[in-house]
């Protein structure tokens, strides 16, 4: 139907994707094969926790026409479908009060970044509207605060797509990769040029490592025809050809598989498939990204799994790496990779008995769907301002806040601000606030704290759009914008009443007071060029 893409695998330029580094942005692609064939599928609506849809946007988009439809047509087709599904509205119950919710519990799964300028709600066109109250599979976990790159009401981050090579080589010779002695100490291939900070200044830094001139050391950079006026350069190439994207990424495969450590640092974003390539190739991953937060961290061990540096150190004094590495005892690094070979399965999709699906299942479940505490996450007690964040007040789920602080195997831990937002790693986003550490006196206490769900209200805002506003707000709110949200549906008042949905969730609409958006502080701090592209 107008809902499952997958018959867009059979069009002109699909295998081309396919073979080459764009690969990594269609995780959409590889989460539908698995999803397809899960033992938890079932046919009987009524037996569903979650509907997923199979909508494939990044190759929709990249692809353009095919048999006849274009992009445009694909989308709009889809969003009607979408809206006349039967299983598009379902009532369900949280904290004892049943409400009907449009698409509450249903997910899509998107890893594409900017792909020609164009955030994800751009791409989706009419779809975008249908999809506000969804559950979004991301190549991060997006906040509210950039709905347009969120997508839905709550993100879950999930794996980029690994380079397939590996995993075909681990499977013609498995014992040979995992046991023999490697040649590399440290190895890194990939584009020195990126577009913003503090990328510039870590790539530029792991170049300074290959003037060591050391023989176990491998690092080679090549350039990319990069676009700074946007946050993430386009993958398809304009100066190389398709082939000899084919033959980077064999290197590529051959290079992780024959080294102890792989070097990921940051580029145009934290999030790179090259952290789940090296886990295939039980190259442990040297991670020089500090929000880089790895999919499904509640379930997969990832300080386990790799070696976090923290950027600024790493910017001043990158030679050192190589002596920390090879001071590194040998019986540590097979711990390691006895470590990535065991969880694999989790974060890489084409690994024998991958359980990426359950993974995504799981997150999104007990993220999303039940607001559910993890060992990253705990949620706000009601009594925080935090916690009457907008998607609360649509929701009924307390907003997510990470336990502590990434641990740095190189590098002092930095002074912890607990009040500044979106500075620490998270696997999932709910709320403005999702990626806050914690209150440090209510940590562990918010986990038996039940949902005040008794007290959202529905309201009906301009085109359309269903929003849940708090009948008793916060005391937080100022006493005027308290009054404005307790009015009825028709009554209600906003600075521009014809405001999209997008908009609504926009700091600048925000029902909190001026000081919460940044607790402490009495002015929005300014924005950074990465956020203003996101």
């Amino acid at each position: 139907g107008a809902l499952d893409f997958s018959w867009m695998s059979g069009c002109d330029g699909f295998a081309e994707l396919r073979a080459t580094p764009y690969n990594e942005r269609l995780g959409e692609v590889d989460m539908y094969y698995l999803l397809r064939d899960h033992k938890a599928r079932t046919r009987n609506p009524a037996m569903a926790q979650l509907f997923y849809v199979p909508v494939w946007e990044v190759v929709s988009f990249r692809l353009g026409e095919c048999n006849g439809s274009s992009h445009t047509g694909r989308m709009r087709a889809a969003a009607s479908a979408l809206r006349v599904s039967m299983h598009k509205t379902k009532v369900e119950a949280v904290a004892s009060a049943a409400r009907t919710r449009r698409g509450f519990s249903h997910m899509m799964v998107s890893t594409g970044s900017l792909e020609d300028g164009k955030k994800m709600g751009m791409r989706l066109g009419p779809l975008y509207r249908e999809t506000r109250a969804f559950i979004f599979g991301r190549d991060r976990a997006y906040s509210s605060f950039y709905p347009e790159s969120a997508g839905g009401r709550c993100t879950v981050e999930v794996p980029y797509v690994s380079n397939p090579r590996i995993t075909a080589m681990q499977a013609a010779a498995p014992t040979a990769n995992r046991t023999a002695s490697r040649r590399y100490l440290l190895s890194f291939q990939g584009a020195l040029r990126v577009c913003c900070e503090p990328g510039i200044s870590i790539r530029r830094a792991a170049s300074r490592i290959s003037r060591a001139d050391a023989a176990d050391v491998l690092l080679e950079f090549f350039s990319l025809s990069v676009d700074t006026s946007t946050t993430v350069h386009e993958l398809k190439p304009t100066n190389v050809t398709f082939a000899t994207w084919r033959e980077r990424y064999r290197g590529q495969a051959e290079t992780m598989l024959s080294s102890d450590f792989c070097l990921i640092p940051q580029g145009d974003t934290e999030v790179t498939s090259r952290l789940y390539s090296a886990i295939a190739a039980g190259c442990i991953p040297v991670v020089v990204a500090n929000r880089l937060a790895g999919a499904f961290g509640g379930r997969v061990p990832h300080d386990r799994l790799f070696l976090r540096v923290e950027e600024s150190v790493f910017v001043r004094r990158p030679q050192e790496l190589l002596a920390r590495l090879r001071a590194v005892p040998e019986a540590e690094r097979r711990a390691r990779r006895a470590e990535l070979y065991l969880h694999a399965a989790d974060v890489v999709y084409d690994w024998p008995g991958s359980r990426v699906a359950d993974r995504f299942l799981q997150t999104a479940h007990d993220g999303c769907i039940k607001g559910a505490p993890s060992a990253i996450l705990d949620i706000y007690p009601p009594s925080h301002p935090y916690a009457v964040d907008r998607e609360r007040r649509m929701w009924g789920l307390n907003c997510s806040c990470v336990r502590k602080p990434p641990d740095y195997w190189w590098g002092p831990q930095k002074p912890v601000d607990r009040k500044t937002r979106g500075k620490w790693p998270t696997e999932v986003c709910r709320c403005l606030h999702c990626s806050t550490l914690c209150p440090a006196n209510t940590s562990g206490a918010s986990t038996a704290l039940p949902f005040r769900a008794a007290s959202m209200r529905r309201a009906t805002a301009a085109r359309g759009e269903t929003l849940y506003s708090l009948r008793n707000a916060s005391a937080a709110i100022s006493p005027r914008r308290r009054q404005s949200a307790q009015l009825g549906s028709h009554q209600m008042s906003h600075p521009k009443p014809r405001q999209n949905a997008s908009r609504l969730l926009s700091r600048k609409h925000s029902l909190l007071p001026r000081k919460h958006w940044v607790a402490g502080a009495h002015t929005p701090r300014p924005r950074t060029r990465r956020e203003s592209n996101e």
